[in-house]
Formats: structure tokens, sequence, C-alpha cells
């Protein structure tokens, strides 16, 4: 997918709000036919296939309607630095003709993604690529403070912020189904690299500090390695089951277009699209005993 950047006033990265995966996706979208220099909105049109190629995945009619649905039930809070707040629906109008979806954004919302002299801008294919709503908005909110190097939080702010459910606030629950998924995929998919202490009042996790630096490790980068430099070079051993569930080790190869085979056995290839992200996954996992591996060449 051609790079095309993501603009947010800092004030819509730091407002109230929760998003799914898919309207997130969906919301990102038709944000990234804006731009921060504009001075009106203007209408945005895109196809279904338009969707479909940004995103890499299918979108069925059901799924759209469903993510419609989803986003124009969402209210987003933003706070001014004055300590005004509004709440905002951001699409208002969303339709669907003839394979072509147009939207009309909220004419309220330009102070926060219009003219704008303090924004976040991110990849949005990094935002496809993070796996999850809250993880798409911790990206966010973190590489606001990319330049500074940290940014810390009030455990409860942050909370509130992601309008997270009440279960969250016990942080164990929160590190697992969110924090730690988050870390993961914000080091693997996009271009900074973060690490996270936290700091206790009582016994209680009480405030959480992210160390922000820049990331020449990430996994796009990495699979675009290997694919000009080592293509049709065996790589790596991974296990797989074999007949009569007999685990077999075959030695990985990768070729130009970037599909997974077995390199004694150019018949042996993996076609389907999460089989071979699932290879591609295991290969990053083990990305340092691959480019240590003398007959590289």
């Amino acid at each position: 997918m051609e790079k095309q950047n993501l603009s947010m006033g800092y004030q819509l990265v730091n407002s109230k709000f929760k998003l799914e995966n898919n309207t997130a996706d969906l919301f990102f979208t038709i944000l990234s036919y804006t731009s921060k220099n504009d001075k009106e909105f203007n209408r945005i049109s895109f196809t279904l296939g338009d969707l479909e190629a940004k995103t890499g995945r299918i979108w069925s009619h059901s799924q759209l309607k469903n993510t419609v649905d989803d986003l124009q039930s969402q209210n987003i809070t933003i706070e001014n630095d004055n300590g005004k707040w509004g709440k905002y629906n951001p699409v208002p109008t969303i339709q669907f003709e003839d394979g072509t979806i147009t939207c009309y954004l909220n004419q309220q919302m330009k102070p926060f993604l219009l003219d704008l002299k303090r924004f976040v801008k991110s990849d949005l294919s990094t935002m496809y690529a993070l796996r999850g709503g809250y993880i798409k908005r911790l990206y966010l909110l973190i590489k606001e403070y990319q330049k500074i190097g940290k940014r810390k939080f009030v455990l409860t702010d942050l909370l509130n912020i992601l309008d997270a459910p009440k279960s969250f606030y016990k942080f164990g629950k929160f590190k697992e189904r969110v924090l730690v998924p988050a870390i993961t995929e914000i080091n693997k998919h996009t271009d900074i690299f973060i690490s996270v202490e936290e700091k206790k009042k009582g016994r209680k996790v009480h405030e959480i500090q992210f160390q922000i630096r820049g990331n020449w490790g990430r996994f796009s980068i990495f699979k675009e390695h290997i694919i000009k430099e080592f293509a049709h070079q065996k790589l790596t051993t991974l296990e797989f089951m074999g007949k009569g569930n007999t685990p077999k080790e075959l030695w990985i190869a990768i070729s130009k277009e970037g599909k997974p085979y077995d390199f004694f056995d150019n018949n042996n290839q993996w076609t389907d699209k999460k089989a071979v992200q699932k290879i591609w996954d295991k290969l990053y996992e083990k990305r340092e005993e691959i480019f240590s591996s003398p007959h590289l060449v």
C-alpha cells in the first residue's frame, strides 16, 4: 500500500473514546482523506474495494454496516486547554451506494483535524497493522511524546481516556489484556520501541511511564530485508506437525513474492493468508538467529 499519513490534533488524540478494531480502521481511513493544512471539510468518498485494499482484508456488506453503526454510536469527549469540553459524533453521515462509501465529518470537529499547529502524525499502514482498538490508541498517545522520549500516565487517567471497562481498573487485568499485547504489537509494527515502568502508591500500581525510542527492528523492515536480500535461501528450521501428529522440522525459504515454502520441496508451499502470517511471525521471532547464520550469503 502506498504510504499515506494520518494527522490528528493532539486534543483528539487525548480525548475520551473507545473503538473496536474494525471501527478504528474505518474511522482512521476516513480521517486519512483530510489534511492538517485544509481549511474546510470536503465530501469524503472511497470504494469498498479501496477500504479492502488499504486494510488488507475483505469487508462484507453486513460487516461494513455493523461497523458504521458502531462508529455512529460513538461520542468523542474532547477537552480544551481552558478546561471546557464537548461531546462530538465524529462522522454523523455515512452513505453506501453502488460499492462507494461517502462520508461527511462533523463540522464541529474542524479544530481537531484541520489547520493544525500541534498534531500527531502516523503512517496509516501502521495503524492497520496494530491489532486492537486500545492498541491503536495507545500507540498514538505514546507517539505524541516520541521526541521527549517518555510519557507518564496516572493509571486511572489513562483508563478514562481509553474509556476502558471497570474490570480494567484492576491493573493485572489491564496489563494482561491491553498493556502487554500493546508493547508487543507496537515494538513489532511501528516506528517506535517502548518499554514501561510501573510505579506504585502503597501496594497498587498508581502510574505507568513509557520509555520511547526509535525502532529500527520492526517487522516491516525485517520482512522487506529478507525478501530483498535472502529470497530463495534457506533461513531457519520451523517445526510442523506431520502425518500421525508427528512433529517434523522443515527448512524454510521465502520467495521474492514473500511466500514461504519448504527449501527442499518447492511443491510444499503455503498460500493460506493466516498460515503465511504465522510463519512470518515465527521467522521474526528467530530474526537474530537467522541473521547470524553462516549459510546466508
